[in-house]
């Protein structure tokens, strides 16, 4: 205890300032980090489409599926749950003055991101940045060995 009581008293005798703080580094012009701006995330369930709206350190402020939308069986990943899905974030990000986001994509087909960014366009949100986070398949486990007999 009395050793880190000297060494406290040490530090704040011969220094008067943070040491270990850095310097804000410049950013890179052209560059868009993800993190910057809040996103939507738009991913789907082999039934279902999710968009997820969060802020910039990556807390949830709305999330909508295409069930809650109204959309019922088969056509909950049609074009038209992409159109009203997008439809209801960007206006929920119009509502909280939103005007740059980064989209975080995780859908295989490209009709659903073309259809989405048209609308959130329309709405007046900027994208800053389109991530795309598709899972690549790896052929997945080795098959167990056959039985001999």
């Amino acid at each position: 205890m009395r050793f880190s009581f000297l060494i406290c008293a040490r530090f704040k005798k011969y220094t008067n300032k943070f040491v270990f703080s850095k310097k804000a580094q410049p950013k890179k012009l052209g560059f868009f980090y993800e993190l910057d701006y809040p996103r939507i995330y738009i991913r789907n369930n082999s039934k279902t489409l999710f968009f997820t709206l969060t802020n910039k350190s990556g807390q949830v402020l709305c999330a909508f599926s295409s069930g809650m939308v109204g959309f019922k069986g088969s056509k909950r990943l049609g074009t038209p749950a992409v159109d009203s899905l997008s439809r209801k974030v960007a206006l929920f990000a119009k509502q909280l003055n939103l005007k740059t986001i980064s989209v975080v994509i995780k859908v295989t087909n490209n009709l659903f991101n073309i259809t989405a960014m048209k609308i959130f366009f329309d709405h007046g949100l900027r994208v800053a940045k389109i991530i795309e986070r598709i899972p690549l398949s790896h052929n997945g486990q080795r098959f167990k060995k056959t039985r001999r007999i």
